[in-house]
C-alpha cells in the first residue's frame, strides 16, 4: 500500500483502525494521534526523496512501519454500530 493511501484511510476513520502487515502482525491505532506521518508531498521540497514509512506509537514506543508492507487497514467499529459504547440509555 502506498503512504498516501495509508494516510487517507487513517484520516477518514477517526474511530480508529487496525493496520495489518504482510507478516501477520497488527497495530491497533485507536486515534489519529497514535500515528506520525512526515510532511505531505506538497510540503516537502522538490528534491526530497519519496517516503514510504511512518510511525505508529504503541506502549510509549514508536514503531517504524513501511507502508509498502501494509496488507490492509480495517476500521475499528464501536459496539452497537452507532459510535456509542453502549453505556448510554436510549431515549423513550
Amino acid at each position: 500500500m502506498d503512504l498516501a493511501s495509508v494516510r487517507q484511510i487513517i484520516t477518514d476513520h477517526p474511530e480508529g483502525v487496525i493496520v495489518r502487515m504482510t507478516d501477520g502482525s497488527e497495530y491497533r491505532v485507536p486515534h489519529r494521534d497514535y500515528v506520525n506521518f512526515g510532511p505531505t508531498p506538497e510540503q516537502r521540497s522538490p528534491r526530497s526523496p519519496h517516503r514510504t514509512s511512518f510511525f505508529i506509537w504503541k506502549d510509549d514506543v514508536a514503531h517504524l512501519v513501511n507502508a509498502l508492507l501494509v496488507k490492509e487497514i480495517v476500521p475499528l467499529i464501536a459496539s452497537g454500530g452507532n459510535g456509542s459504547n453502549g453505556s448510554k440509555k436510549k431515549p423513550k
